[in-house]
């Protein structure tokens, strides 16, 4: 469940900022969120229903949002120490020399 939350938030993500269906090879979001399901192996049907089932079970709904915040913090702060970002968002400025 926590995986199927994680991709499809980062879908919503791309379609927020139009990085889907700017042309006709990209996919639009219907067909990324399809393509979740797919991958995870579960359908529309079953996550709504699973989803349906947790919404009555507010501390276990908290702890599946806790893991899928926890991982795309996890996936942001790769991002940004890939592309040479601190966690604020500043840039790091690497040390010239090298011991």
């Amino acid at each position: 469940m926590v995986s199927i939350m994680v991709d499809m938030h980062l879908a919503e993500s791309a379609a927020n900022l139009k990085l889907t269906e700017a042309d006709s090879t990209r996919p639009s979001y219907q067909q990324l969120i399809e393509a979740i399901f797919e991958k995870h192996g579960t359908t529309r049907a079953t996550f709504d229903s699973t989803l349906y089932k947790l919404s009555f079970q507010p501390t276990e709904m908290n702890a599946v949002y806790d893991l899928v915040l926890e991982r795309l913090s996890e996936m942001d702060a790769g991002a940004k120490a890939r592309s040479g970002q601190s966690s604020d968002g500043s840039e790091i400025v690497k040390d010239s020399v090298k011991h």
